[in-house]
Order: C-alpha cells, then sequence, then structure tokens
C-alpha cells in the first residue's frame, strides 16, 4: 500500500504536534516533582489501603531520623508517631479521624506530635490533603 504524500505529511505534523504535547507535560512533572523534593517542609504520600508511605522528599526523611527512602517507605505513620498524642488520645484513633475528616470536609490543618526513629517526640503542623492518584 503506498501512502499518498498528504497522509504522510499529516501525519509528519501529528507526530510533531505529539511530540511538543509530551515535551510539555514532561516539562509540568518534572518541576512538581523537584519542587516536591527540595521542599524545606516535610512532604509524605500515604497510601490508605496499605497504611505505608509510598513517596516522601529529603526533608522527611531527616525530620524523622531515618536512614533513606527506602527505609522510610517501609513506615507508617504510626511508627514515626507515639502511641500516645499529648491530648491523651490514641495517635491512630486521632490520625483515622483526621483522614475521615479530609475525606468528608476537604484539607485538614492540625497540630501532631511526632517522632523520629529514635523516639525523640517532636511537635509539628500537619496539613492532610485527599487525592486520588491515578495508576
Amino acid at each position: 500500500m503506498v501512502m499518498s504524500s498528504k497522509n504522510q505529511c499529516d501525519l509528519e505534523k501529528e507526530n510533531l504536534h505529539l511530540r511538543e504535547q509530551l515535551a510539555k507535560v514532561s516539562f509540568e512533572r518534572d518541576k512538581y516533582k523537584t519542587l516536591f523534593e527540595v521542599s524545606g517542609d516535610a512532604l509524605s504520600i500515604i497510601d490508605l489501603s496499605s497504611g505505608k508511605f509510598i513517596q516522601c522528599n529529603d526533608s522527611a526523611i531527616k525530620m524523622h531520623g531515618v536512614e533513606s527512602k527506602n527505609n522510610f517507605l517501609n513506615l507508617s505513620p504510626s511508627d514515626i508517631s507515639p502511641p500516645i498524642q499529648p491530648c491523651g488520645k490514641s495517635s491512630g484513633e486521632l490520625a483515622n479521624r483526621y483522614v475521615e475528616k479530609a475525606h468528608s470536609e476537604g484539607p485538614q490543618l492540625f497540630q501532631w506530635t511526632h517522632s523520629k526513629i529514635d523516639g525523640t517526640e517532636f511537635p509539628c503542623l500537619v496539613v492532610q490533603y485527599k487525592y486520588r492518584i491515578r495508576t
């Protein structure tokens, strides 16, 4: 089958357009990935079905005194929180309440006591968002 030069030209234009679109999308992805990675704020993403972290930045690793990103990604939020928060409530119970509120009411901003791997506790301000990651 012989392709007409018009069809060939149309395909080349479409191919060029698709390459340009891919370059734009790649630029945007890389821009936000870099912002996530270099942020001075500790950032992490939790998979609610497994309860484990699936992404974090260097600030989160340093803040919790974890050796590496791989080690951090084997943790759950309860591993870096004391069993009981200063208010006397269970960290697990309160965390679940904030997750539910994020689902029903939107972003949550709250004070939390976290801990380093060595058990040292420290206060922090947590901002929690719910969003679905397309897989």
